[in-house]
């Protein structure tokens, strides 16, 4: 292998060495046409003056070249940034024109507060929809779906999360109870699972606890009407 590389080493240089007495005798170096380009063996220089005009025009790092389209003669305004938004736009033959204008064909801006929707009339056009927080917020959600139970055919227990806004009026309390009761049922459930499989009964939860966890699941399983007629109502007694 080193003989190899010896050799190779040794022609290089000889190629090398001759091409550049060629180059000094004039023997090469003449500009010799060779498909509408002139080229230089020694210097490789190349020369075209086609070249210039085939080369695509450079353009500053991150511009967008520009498109000639036909204007549609609709206008539009774009605030908070979103440059593919505008550039789509204009692209499309959209003119573009002061977010302050109020006979823009379509607005596109970051907030919803940005956008006055009373002056808004067809066919104008907003990326956002009035009054949307309805149902995009959870508070919003949660709200209508609660009170849309009665009109619905479906329970929506079975396909949409217990939720609790803390900061309305009873949601506290009704969250504190939802979790007493889960407490319970998993009181209930562990205990229930430990006999079955022939657990001792000094390794589960102790009897008072138990008791406290009936208690709790009893009451929400007992109907409200059946607690109202009943004799220890004590409101009914007083």
């Amino acid at each position: 292998s080193c003989s190899t590389s010896t050799r190779g080493s040794n022609l290089k240089g000889e190629v090398i060495d001759r091409l550049e007495g060629q180059c000094s005798r004039g023997e090469i170096g003449a500009r010799t046409p060779l498909s509408g380009r002139s080229s230089d063996a020694c210097s490789g220089d190349v020369a075209d003056s086609n070249l210039a005009a085939q080369a695509p025009s450079r353009l500053p790092s991150g511009a967008m070249p520009s498109r000639s389209h036909k204007s549609t003669g609709q206008t539009f305004a774009v605030s908070g940034g979103y440059p593919a938004i505008r550039q789509g736009l204009l692209d499309r033959g959209w003119q573009e024109g002061s977010p302050e204008n109020p006979n823009l064909d379509f607005k596109w801006t970051c907030k919803r507060d940005e956008i006055e929707y009373a002056t808004l009339t067809a066919p104008q056009r907003a990326n956002h929809f009035e009054r949307i927080s309805h149902l995009c917020t959870k508070i919003g959600l949660n709200s209508h779906l609660q009170e849309a139970r009665s009109n619905l055919d479906v329970d929506i227990d079975t396909f949409y999360p217990q939720t609790f806004h803390l900061f309305g009026a009873g949601e506290t309390e009704a969250f504190a109870n939802e979790y007493k009761l889960r407490k319970a049922e998993g009181i209930l459930k562990d205990w229930l699972d430990h006999r079955e499989n022939g657990g001792a009964e000094n390794e589960t939860f102790a009897e008072d606890v138990i008791n406290v966890a009936l208690m709790v699941f009893q009451r929400h399983l007992t109907d409200i009407d059946s607690l109202l007629t009943s004799e220890d109502n004590e409101a009914e007694a007083q």
